[in-house]
């Protein structure tokens, strides 16, 4: 945190290199950028937002991520800056859980598993 309270931004962490291969991916894919992937995913606000796209995870929706554009390797990579977000404060003094960031890492987990079925 810094002296405000806020956590510093994600550039600003461990996280950073992961944040690169998220945008490298995105722009390889013809992904717009972090809101055009969240737009496509349904991902919603917050932690809430984040258990909805998983309640509504069907076939026919990851078929349409795919024809989006959206790659294995972009879930692979989000998933790893999401669960990077997730751990990066915990176990620091006065730091409550990424719940948001914890359920998207989930979310991708479970797009990992399912994208070839």
């Amino acid at each position: 945190m810094n002296s405000a309270g806020a956590r510093p931004p994600v550039g600003s962490s461990p996280c950073r290199a992961l944040l690169e291969d998220v945008r490298a991916l995105q722009r390889r894919d013809g992904i717009r950028g972090n809101r055009h992937f969240s737009d496509i995913m349904g991902l919603g606000v917050g932690e809430d937002g984040a258990i909805e796209c998983i309640r509504l995870l069907t076939r026919p929706r990851i078929e349409y991520f795919k024809a989006e554009g959206i790659s294995i390797e972009l879930i692979s990579a989000w998933k790893k800056l999401y669960e990077c977000e997730a751990a990066r404060d915990l176990g620091k003094p006065g730091i409550s859980e990424n719940a948001t960031a914890r359920v998207r890492a989930e979310l991708m987990a479970i797009l990992e598993q399912n994208w070839e079925q």
